[in-house]
């Protein structure tokens, strides 16, 4: 287990290459100039009910099928788009052997996924709310003292008590690749986080994190007990564009300890700060605590082009029932949070 240093980007082709040999038959890779991969996915829509809506989703088994289309997503899940982020005219440039790709995985529906809100794309295409991002500025930050200075009192003595009460316990938080045999453990904390979200994208492979664990411009955020065995991890991972902390895992026995998860967080603002990096991407999710960290929330949208009768109505259902289908995030919906 090396200490990482590595300040190297995630090259998008050697990226998606992973992806697509770690998750056969979601993940495909292809060369079209507008991303190297795509995935296939079907989208059960009864899970982004709001509470007062949930009894929707014991609809019966057929209407459930209905609800979900299937979707060709275009870039990877709860990543932003890169290419679409630098000209989302792309999109739409020529879309007929986006359409045929479709039509040969009988899709219902093309998916340009978390975009920037503020980026519009031509009709047919069609808006509909994706889960915001949370980002963290540390321009002018040279060390994590100087990130815990930018936070209220309050806050800033959270953060403390927090360290603190981690390393009392007898844990630390280390900044190397995680061991060969480590990695089934850190799989399955990360499996215990997925399967207690309510809102389910593309679940990560065990492969994935195996490939992933040595890939240029990944680095990693261990917690470790007195014994130095790993309780959890996080994942960093420095695209061109954005360091984006994500895969986050807490091994199952100790999940109930909050502040590894809270010390996996300024973990990774720490290592973000020592690689002069501007901006982090915390991801979605967890949003009180992340705001709490001084990020921001950055809202994002999925388009959608239909491909089908079925899309088209589910385009159109999206379209009457914008506050139906997505949780208002300004009231920061519980089912989000940690």
């Amino acid at each position: 287990m090396q200490p990482i240093h590595d300040r190297s980007s995630i090259k998008e082709e050697e990226y998606f290459k992973i992806l697509g040999e770690t998750h056969p038959g979601t993940v495909f890779l292809h060369q079209d100039g507008l991303s190297n991969g795509y995935f296939i996915h079907r989208m059960d829509t009864t899970r982004y009910l709001k509470p007062a809506y949930r009894f929707l989703s014991r609809v019966p088994k057929v209407m459930r099928r209905f609800l979900s289309p299937r979707v060709i997503g275009f870039g990877s899940p709860f990543e932003p788009y890169v290419k679409l982020l630098a000209d989302p005219t792309d999109a739409v440039h020529d879309m007929y052997p986006l359409i045929e790709l479709g039509k040969h995985h009988q899709a219902d529906m093309l998916l340009f996924p978390n975009i920037r809100h503020d980026f519009n794309l031509p009709s047919p295409m069609v808006p509909m709310k994706s889960f915001p991002n949370t980002v963290l500025e540390l321009n002018d930050c040279t060390c994590f003292d100087d990130y815990l200075a930018r936070l209220t009192q309050g806050w800033r003595s959270s953060v403390r008590r927090n360290q603190r009460a981690f390393r009392e316990a007898g844990f630390s938080i280390t900044f190397e690749t995680p061991a060969v045999y480590e990695m089934p453990q850190i799989y399955k904390g990360y499996e215990g986080f997925y399967e207690r979200a309510q809102i389910q994208w593309v679940k990560y492979s065990a492969d994935y994190f195996d490939k992933m664990r040595n890939l240029n411009g990944v680095s990693w955020v261990c917690a470790r007990d007195k014994e130095q065995k790993i309780v959890g991890a996080l994942m960093m991972l420095n695209f061109p564009h954005i360091l984006e902390a994500g895969r986050i895992s807490i091994i199952p026995h100790y999940v109930r300890q909050r502040r590894i998860y809270f010390n996996l967080l300024y973990g990774g603002i720490a290592f973000a700060i020592r690689q002069r990096s501007q901006r982090l991407s915390l991801e979605p999710t967890s949003y009180k605590t992340k705001e709490s960290l001084g990020a921001q929330v950055e809202m994002t949208r999925n388009w959608l082009y239909p491909l089908s009768i079925k899309g088209r109505l589910i385009v159109t259902l999206s379209r009457l029932s914008q506050n139906l289908l997505l949780p208002d995030f300004s009231k920061r919906d519980a089912r989000f949070e940690f």
